[in-house]
């Protein structure tokens, strides 16, 4: 009788430490997939931060550009200007009246050759400042992309969590 009691007794401490192996393994998988998918769902939301600041920063550039473009422009129209009179000076100088003919004609070329290169200078801080807009947009969208990554991740963590959690269980129960 003793045998079968020390037996029952080693039997019942076995389904114990079974039961307390299942239960401790159970918890490490909840908290390995709880901090899994808390990681995941950070990292895409500071991928997310990270690319809007990117973003802001890109905006600032192209805003920067688009002014230093209309300066430039200033200061080329400024120096025409200047060239122009120059030439008007010494047109008056050498006694050519520059106000009809060839003088006039050659001051009109002049002055559109010379607007056509503040115009160019204002086009390509145009076209500056709108790819850096446009890359500032692809930023903000990385970024949105970013943190549905990290959320999806963390659903999937969640889920492989969830099988494994029913797989030891069924394991612990001898479904499996």
């Amino acid at each position: 009788m003793a045998y079968i009691g020390t037996a029952l007794g080693a039997s019942a401490a076995s389904a114990v430490a079974v039961g307390s192996m299942a239960t401790v393994s159970t918890v490490a998988i909840v908290g390995s997939v709880a901090y899994g998918a808390y990681t995941q769902q950070k990292a895409g939301k500071a991928a997310q931060e990270l690319s809007n600041f990117n973003a802001a920063q890109t905006e600032l550039e192209s805003r920067a550009r688009a002014q230093d473009a209309q300066l430039q422009s200033l200061a080329v129209r400024t120096q025409n200007e200047q060239l122009q009179a120059r030439q008007r000076a010494l047109y008056a100088k050498a006694g050519v009246v520059g106000t009809t003919g060839t003088p006039l004609l050659v001051l009109a070329d002049q002055a559109a050759i010379l607007e056509m290169g503040a115009l160019d200078v204002e086009r390509t801080g145009s076209l500056e400042a709108a790819r850096l807009k446009q890359q500032s947009v692809i930023q903000r969208w990385q970024g949105n992309i970013a943190r549905q990554t990290g959320n999806t991740n963390a659903m999937g963590t969640i889920l492989q969590g969830v099988s494994s959690l029913a797989s030891s269980y069924g394991h612990y129960r001898g479904i499996a």
